[in-house]
C-alpha cells in the first residue's frame, strides 16, 4: 500500500481492502490509536469542579441519596449550602466529596 496524501485517498484504499484486513485495521485503531489521550489526570477531568456549585438535585444524585435526606442533612447542619438564591440552595463540590467520603468510611 502506498502513502496516501489525503483522507479521501486513504478512505478509497481502505474500501478496496479485503473485509478481513479492514476488520484488523479498525481493531488496531480502536485498541492503539490515541492512547496518550486516554490517560488524563484527575485534575484535567475534574479540575473545574472545584469551583462549580451543585444544585440540591445534583448534590443528592452525587451523594446517592434522596432530596428529603439531603434536606435533613442541611437542617441538621451536616451539610451547609455555599450559596442560597431565593429557595435554591447551591453546594460546593468539595463539601459533597468530603461528605460522600465520610459516608463511605462508616
Amino acid at each position: 500500500m502506498g502513502i496516501s496524501n489525503t483522507a479521501e485517498e486513504l478512505f478509497e484504499k481502505i474500501k478496496g481492502m479485503p473485509e478481513k484486513e479492514r476488520l484488523k485495521l479498525f481493531a488496531l485503531i480502536l485498541n492503539r490509536a490515541f492512547k496518550e489521550q486516554d490517560n488524563y489526570s484527575y485534575s484535567e477531568v475534574f479540575g473545574q469542579l472545584k469551583t462549580d456549585l451543585f444544585s440540591a438535585t445534583e448534590a443528592a444524585k452525587y451523594l446517592e441519596i434522596s432530596i428529603p435526606t439531603l434536606r435533613r442533612l442541611v437542617q441538621s447542619n451536616k451539610l451547609l449550602p455555599q450559596q442560597v438564591i431565593g429557595r435554591t440552595q447551591l453546594f460546593k463540590v468539595e463539601d459533597l466529596r468530603i461528605l460522600k467520603h465520610l459516608k463511605s468510611v462508616k
